[in-house]
């Protein structure tokens, strides 16, 4: 996975061979470097400057707080060689580090940042051969490979009450410190974890599903489902429930077997063996998202706002993720939507379809935007507790 080897250095690669790349990120917010001692953020220099190691991370927009916002990303990377039978083809992997760095961002920030285009190529002079001067520094054409994704700029709501009082709620964005140090120490020592490939697959799900969720709920549920079992599959490998659940699962087995005269222990290892080969992909979702969320999901939400008596209690957490996995397999299998109330949140309306779903006296299916929150939190919760101490 070449985000993987260029976060770990390339120490085999003398330093004529690398080429710095520059590529311009959108922001569906505003990121700015928290470490910085300042008034104002949106005066200071230094707090464009987001990460100097091991890629270059600038903040690009005029003004500071320009929506989307604009992002620099700079990097270096050697050519490489992929071979396919007897075919090989030399290229150098710029364009799959830079969508890896921006889904990678994506979870760590919680905000969508995508590729918009490569802007820059730089090349280093090797004694009297290669390029002319020029072409040294090349300008990437990208004019028509624009391809700007982002979320949509969403209104505020004001609220009068009789008394006088005015609640505005501003359903975008909020700005997002970055931690300079930390989002270093996380991206140098990320290569280091036993699960770093399966973390990057479910980052690359994760920001897909985040741009698709202000306009297909459903294809971003899947996605965000997805995004969990890519790595929950591998970290649980070795999970498997107890032979009472198992026994459980296989009830049918058991019943029979015990018509057919076998002993209470002889049915239950027959029902135990006839669980061999089931993956337990749903106790797996439900485990690693119990294992890995912190305490920080059930605080006030800053980025979607779900009213409160419509999401999923803390003492039904499980309930609700079941609820989630049985949805999917209905999707996936025959064809049905997610519930109507699985889009409440995104934005300051409401869909008539959506309200007259559920029972308000009940709390309805989970929104998509609080299971966004669920999964961001159980993978930042799996870096935390997983990165090495040091590099």
């Amino acid at each position: 996975m070449y985000v993987l080897d260029f976060l770990k250095g390339f120490h085999d690669v003398q330093e004529s061979d690398l080429v710095t790349f520059e590529y311009r990120l959108l922001c569906s917010g505003e990121l700015f470097n928290g470490s910085i001692l300042t008034h104002d953020w949106r005066k200071s220099d230094g707090a464009r400057i987001l990460c100097d190691d091991p890629i270059q991370l600038l903040v690009a927009s005029h003004p500071f707080h320009d929506y989307p916002q604009e992002l620099a990303l700079r990097f270096r990377a050697h050519r490489v060689k992929e071979t396919y039978g007897i075919a090989t083809s030399s290229f150098y992997p710029d364009d799959d580090i830079s969508r890896d760095i921006a889904a990678i961002l994506s979870v760590f920030s919680r905000r969508l940042i995508t590729v918009v285009t490569k802007s820059r190529e730089l090349h280093r002079r090797r004694g009297d051969e290669g390029f002319s001067e020029p072409l040294l520094d090349w300008p990437a054409p990208f004019v028509k490979s624009l391809n700007p994704v982002y979320w949509p700029y969403k209104p505020s709501t004001v609220v009068l009450y009789p008394d006088g009082r005015e609640e505005i709620t501003d359903y975008n964005s909020p700005a997002f410190a970055i931690d300079f140090d930390g989002l270093k120490r996380k991206l140098l020592r990320l290569p280091s974890i036993q699960l770093a490939e399966n973390f990057v697959y479910s980052a690359r799900l994760y920001a897909l599903a985040l741009t698709q969720i202000h306009s297909d709920v459903d294809l971003a549920y899947q996605l965000l489902i997805s995004a969990v079992e890519a790595i929950a599959d591998e970290a649980l490998r070795d999970s498997r429930p107890s032979d009472d659940d198992m026994v459980q699962a296989k009830k049918s087995v058991f019943d029979l077997a015990q018509e057919f005269g076998l002993s209470n222990d002889q049915a239950r290892q027959l029902a135990i063996n006839a669980c061999n080969g089931i993956p337990w992909a749903s106790r797996k979702f439900i485990k690693f998202l119990c294992e890995y969320c912190t305490d920080d999901l059930w605080n006030d939400d800053d980025l979607f706002h779900v009213p409160t008596e419509l999401l999923p209690l803390q003492g039904r957490f499980k309930n609700a993720l079941r609820d989630i996995y049985d949805a999917r397999s209905k999707l996936t299998h025959k064809g049905r939507s997610f519930p109507p109330s699985a889009a409440i949140g995104l934005g300051p309306h409401m869909s008539f379809r959506a309200a007259a779903s559920f029972d308000w006296k009940k709390k309805p299916f989970p929104p998509v935007a609080w299971f966004e929150r669920v999964v961001n939190n159980s993978l930042n919760g799996f870096i935390n507790r997983t990165l090495p101490d040091k590099a």
